[in-house]
């Protein structure tokens, strides 16, 4: 009687299986993998050759210590690079307008002019309401009814689309601007 034939079927079907994924592992895993830990460690090397987009606050120092001064309300601890985009391609021109010599960098080559993003997405990136957000960090549940509350007549007429900007100065959050400030 061959009542056990089915198990062998089974045996053969996870075998095959299993050599499948075996084999497909071996040839799908990447030559470094597992070098340095759970990762392909030939990323490292892929990821130097990228050119560099941020340098950091140190580097804006270097030519912008009257800016840097200014610099200490609220936003004092956060990078400039922020609002300001990167600082490689700006400091690599040396004035603003002049082409850009490096072709990795031409495609940014509107933040060589250090445009300031002035959107009001770029503040609510950071004050937007999160209730992971510490209570005393300031947030921003309802842009609309935030602008509606908070416009003053001396602001001008009102703009229901108004950039964060408009009301508040950019270093020191707190304070609202006037409109002959604006």
């Amino acid at each position: 009687m061959n009542h056990h034939r089915h198990v062998y079927r089974a045996f053969v079907v996870t075998g095959v299986l299993l050599f499948v994924i075996l084999a497909g592992r071996a040839y799908l895993t990447p030559e470094t993998y597992g070098q340095y830990g759970k990762y392909r460690a030939a990323h490292l090397d892929e990821a130097r050759a990228f050119p560099a987009l941020h340098q950091g606050d140190d580097a804006c120092l270097e030519c912008h210590e009257k800016e840097w001064d200014m610099a200490d309300g609220k936003h004092a601890d956060v990078p400039c690079e922020y609002c300001h985009f990167s600082a490689v391609p700006h400091a690599d021109e040396g004035k603003a307008g002049q082409p850009v010599k490096d072709p990795d960098m031409a495609k940014y080559r509107k933040l060589a002019d250090m445009a300031v993003d002035r959107s009001r997405e770029a503040c609510l990136n950071c004050h937007a309401h999160l209730s992971s957000r510490p209570e005393k960090f300031p947030q921003v549940k309802d842009v609309k009814k935030h602008i509606k509350d908070g416009w003053k007549p001396d602001l001008g007429e009102f703009e229901p689309e108004a950039e964060c900007l408009r009301c508040h100065r950019a270093h020191f959050p707190s304070i609202v601007k006037r409109q002959e400030d604006a």
